[in-house]
This record gives C-alpha cells, sequence and structure tokens, in this order.
C-alpha cells in the first residue's frame, strides 16, 4: 500500500498543500478540461449530467410500470386538492341550479295539469246534471254547454297569475325574502323588543302571498263553474277585501238593535256565509297532516353525506417514503444509502430480538431498494451542501421471503410486490362519501310530493265535493239566483256512489298524467347530472373551445 500512495492520493484527488505536477506527453485537443472543486478533487460535469439522466430514466420507467408512484411536494399536492375540490363545488352548484329550474319547470306543468281537471272536478261536485252521469260521457256533457278553447281559457287568467306568484315565492323570491328578513333582524338589534303578539317579517309575507293566491284561484273556481262571469281577465280590488259586495267573505249588515234576538239573528248570517271557509280551512289543515304523514313514510335520502358534510380539503395519500420521512429515525436532509444505513446499524451494536407479536415472521425479509437514490459513485460534497443539482427517486420496497427448500441456488432471491398495509387499513376504515345535492334529492322530491297530494286528496274527495257545494249555495243565496241544478247540501248526499265514482276516475286520470310528467323531468336531470370524470372532460372541453375562439379572434 505504500508503493501506491501517489497512485491512492491521485485517484481520491490531491491534497490543497501538494503542488500542481503537469503531466506529460502531448495534450489531447478533445479531452475535456479537468475541473478541480474547492477541495481539490477532480470533477467532471458531463458524467455526473449522463448519471443523473440515467436515474431519471430509471426512476420513470418505474413509475411507467406501476411499480413507482411520483412523489410530490405536500404543497403541490395541497394546490391540486383544492383545484379539485373547487370543481366539484362548481359541479355541485351547477346541479343545484339545474335542479332549482326543472322544479320550476315542473311546478308550473304540474298546475297545468291540475288546471286541466279542476273545471270538471267542481263541475261534478257542484251541478246533479254532472255528478249522475257516467265518466264517459262528462267530455260529451261539458262540451254540449262549452267549447273546448272556452273550457281552457275560462279562469286561466287569474289561475296563471296564482300560479306564478307561488312558484316565484317558492323558489327565486325565497332567497331574497331570507336576505331581506336578515336585514331586518340586524336592524331590530337597535330597537327596543318587540311584544310578543307581533307577528314575524316571515309571518307576514307568507299570510300576504297565501291571502292573495288563494282569492285569485277562488276567482278561477268561481268563473269555471260557472259561479261568476267569465268575461272578467281578473278580480278588481273589491274582491280581496272583506265584507265588500264581491268579496267571497260576506259580512251581513249591521243589527237594527242591540236585543238578543237582532244579535242572534246577525251572528247566523254571519255564520251561513263563513262556514263554507272555515270548512274548507278545515279540510286543508287535515290534508296537511295526512299529506306530512304520507310523505315522511316515502323513501328519502335521509342521511346526507359529502363534500357538504366536510368542508375541509382532502389532504395528499401519503406514500411510503413520505410516512418513512416523518419519522424520527430518517430526519435527514437527504436519502441515505444503503451503505450509510448499514454502517449506522454497524454502529449502533446489534438489533435485539423482536417479539412474536411485534411484526412480520421471520422468513419475511426487507430489501431497501431497487431504485437507484443517487449516483454516490459520482457524488461530491457540492451536492450535499446544495450547490449541485439533487435527483430525489422513489423508495420501492419489495418484500423477500425465504423459500422453504433448500435445494435452492445459493444467491437466488424471491421478490414479491404487497400493498402497503397502512393503505388499505386505511381504505377499510374510511367512510363511503355520497354527493348531495339538490338534482340528486329532485326525483325523490318530486315523487314523494306527487303522491302524498294525490293520497290527500283522494282520502278527503266527499268533504271538499261538500264544501264546493256550499260555496255554490252561498253565492248564489247572496247573488239572488235559483238554486235549481245543484247538488243537495247534505253531507250524506256526498257520499253518492256516482259523484264519488266520477271524482275518483278524475283523480286516478290526473294521477297517470302527473306520473308521465315526473318521468319527463327526470330523464331530463339525468342528462345533465356528471360524475368526476365526465365534468373533467366537460371542462377541458369548454377550455379548448374557450381558447379556439380565442385564437380565431386573433
Amino acid at each position: 500500500m505504500v508503493q501506491h500512495n501517489a497512485l491512492t492520493s491521485m485517484a481520491l484527488g490531491r491534497s490543497p498543500y501538494d503542488d500542481v505536477v503537469q503531466g506529460t506527453g502531448e495534450v489531447d485537443p478533445r479531452a475535456p478540461v479537468q475541473l478541480y472543486d474547492d477541495r481539490g478533487r477532480p470533477v467532471n460535469p458531463e458524467t455526473r449530467r449522463i448519471n443523473r439522466d440515467l436515474i431519471r430514466a430509471h426512476n420513470e420507467v418505474m413509475q411507467v410500470i406501476g411499480v413507482a408512484e411520483p412523489e410530490n411536494s405536500a404543497a403541490e399536492a395541497q394546490a391540486e386538492a383544492a383545484r379539485r375540490h373547487q370543481q366539484y363545488e362548481e359541479r355541485d352548484a351547477y346541479e343545484n341550479r339545474v335542479a332549482a329550474g326543472l322544479h320550476l319547470v315542473h311546478g308550473i306543468a304540474s298546475g297545468g295539469l291540475i288546471w286541466g281537471s279542476a273545471g270538471l272536478r267542481g263541475r261534478i261536485s257542484i251541478y246533479s246534471r254532472f255528478s249522475q252521469v257516467p265518466f264517459i260521457d262528462l267530455f260529451q256533457q261539458s262540451l254540449q254547454e262549452q267549447s273546448v278553447s272556452s273550457y281552457l281559457y275560462t279562469g286561466l287568467p287569474s289561475y296563471s297569475l296564482a300560479l306564478g306568484i307561488s312558484n316565484l315565492y317558492h323558489y327565486p323570491a325565497a332567497e331574497a325574502l331570507r336576505r331581506v328578513r336578515d336585514r331586518l333582524a340586524r336592524f331590530r338589534r337597535y330597537l327596543p323588543p318587540l311584544p310578543n303578539f307581533v307577528p314575524s317579517f316571515s309571518t307576514v309575507c307568507d299570510f300576504g302571498a297565501g291571502y292573495v293566491i288563494y282569492h285569485l284561484r277562488f276567482f278561477a273556481f268561481m268563473q269555471q263553474t260557472g259561479l261568476a262571469p267569465s268575461t272578467a281577465v281578473l278580480p278588481d280590488w273589491r274582491f280581496f277585501v272583506p265584507g265588500s259586495s264581491t268579496s267571497p267573505f260576506f259580512f251581513p249588515p249591521p243589527p237594527r238593535s242591540f236585543s238578543g234576538s237582532e244579535i242572534l239573528s246577525w251572528l247566523g248570517r254571519f255564520a251561513w256565509g263563513a262556514w263554507p271557509f272555515l270548512a274548507e280551512y278545515g279540510i286543508h289543515y287535515a290534508k296537511r297532516i295526512i299529506f306530512n304523514a304520507v310523505y315522511s313514510r316515502m323513501p328519502h335520502l335521509r342521511k346526507k353525506r359529502g363534500r357538504e358534510a366536510n368542508k375541509e380539503l382532502p389532504g395528499p395519500r401519503s406514500s411510503p417514503a413520505s410516512a418513512a420521512a416523518a419519522t424520527p429515525i430518517a430526519n435527514e436532509e437527504h436519502p441515505r444509502t444503503g451503505r450509510d444505513i448499514a454502517r449506522n446499524e454497524s454502529a449502533a451494536g446489534p438489533v435485539p430480538e423482536r417479539a412474536p407479536s411485534e411484526g412480520p415472521p421471520p422468513s419475511t425479509a426487507r430489501r431497501q431498494s431497487t431504485v437507484s437514490l443517487r449516483g454516490d459513485d459520482f457524488g461530491s460534497d457540492d451536492e450535499e451542501g446544495g450547490g449541485g443539482e439533487i435527483v430525489s427517486a422513489t423508495l420501492i420496497s419489495f418484500d423477500v421471503e425465504a423459500t422453504e427448500s433448500t435445494d435452492t441456488t445459493p444467491g437466488m432471491w424471491s421478490a414479491e410486490l404487497r400493498p402497503n398495509m397502512s393503505d388499505v387499513r386505511a381504505a377499510g376504515n374510511r367512510e363511503p362519501q355520497y354527493r348531495d345535492t339538490a338534482l340528486i334529492h329532485m326525483p325523490f322530491t318530486l315523487f314523494n310530493e306527487m303522491v302524498a297530494n294525490s293520497v290527500s286528496r283522494m282520502a278527503l274527495l266527499p268533504f271538499s265535493s261538500w264544501v264546493r257545494v256550499g260555496w255554490a249555495h252561498t253565492l248564489l243565496v247572496r247573488s239572488g239566483r235559483s238554486l235549481e241544478g245543484l247538488n243537495s247540501l247534505s253531507l250524506l248526499d256526498a257520499f253518492s256512489f256516482s259523484r264519488l265514482e266520477n271524482l275518483v276516475v278524475l283523480e286516478l286520470a290526473d294521477f297517470l298524467l302527473q306520473s308521465e310528467l315526473w318521468m319527463a323531468v327526470f330523464m331530463v336531470g339525468q342528462r345533465y347530472k356528471y360524475n368526476d370524470e365526465q365534468w373533467t372532460e366537460r371542462v377541458e372541453g369548454e377550455k379548448r373551445e374557450k381558447k379556439n375562439s380565442e385564437e380565431e379572434r386573433r
């Protein structure tokens, strides 16, 4: 070794205290210029570049065949997760807007179907000539009195206005009213508290909208059944004033004296004019009870789990390399090589024996890696100090099992790729994520409302028919017209077989048409429902179209 001291020194690099010894012989013009680092060791940038390219190529091949996964930084993974989260939030908002539009369209179309059968339903309830004929002859009987255009147009402006106010109040105007209510609530904090009997803003809005809608629908009912002139487009303002000459709420003239007989007579006339409204309100309240009972027993998406339930951004998935870097053992700036690990283990002393319950069976050994971590044979201290470029590689682990056969040739290995058990446990414990949008709930909501409305109406058909007859008797008596041709005001007459048969068959026909409308809305809603892959393709397609349009403009 003493004789080779000069050669060893030349291979390891000259000392800063050694003199530079120029070589002898002819200089090769194609030879690269030899460079030295600050410690006097020879460096060759071209060789280092080739080595880095080989390491990159090796790691890219491992990633392409699926053995390795690229190690993105935490910031890049978080940014990618935030981008995907924002993209899915936009998709959910888009589906909510589509569902709101389909709800509005379904409400208008459903109201149109109800309008088509409302006139015939009212005539069956009030007039005996419609309630005592078979259902097949109903349309012929109706066409003898008025044409199809007259039947459809009579009362339509008033009913359309009521339907528009109802849909606008419950869908688009609901958000505006909520903002107004919130502003009033903030303003009321600076005012003294109001008494308990003062109604809230929501109560006043609900009562006002319901009052106007009820009067418009009642005027349309009067026109359809011939209780009001069909020439009027909308009711005048006096129709909305209780006690007026045209209002459905009748107030008799005040008593002439305050004697007991006069007061009782006045109360009797008031009760005669008010009982249809009170009975109709009771039927409406009973319908709400039946509707809620049926609706609560229908199928629902009860448990809402999805992105709304967890607003936190999804974090990056941990990899074996990142998990290893998070442990205190591997708290180093650069990855270690096999020689470094062996050196540290030998310096630390013998490893104590593992208990049987602490790890895998003794037949399983861990091989460190098959991917080059870095060019150790070509590394220098300028890389360790941060001066050079470091090519980090993906850490691939294999479970190497010793075979039971003793005939195996020495030096042979049996390698098998196995999944990371921590990822498997995390995937098993992770609950499934369900999307929660209005478009997903829409089929259930519309179907449940349709069934509950139909059941509540059919359960109270005799009582609703009886109240319509009461309204007809009250209005005709007030106007001084004849009661000839009307059904009896007796409650038992409302349960007659012929009248109930016509009303039930008409209700079933209306339910079938409502079912067809629900199916059409459901199919349109499915067209605008996107999963993650479809929405990503849609967004990318819109970006390409936008880019192409901008290029065409240029």
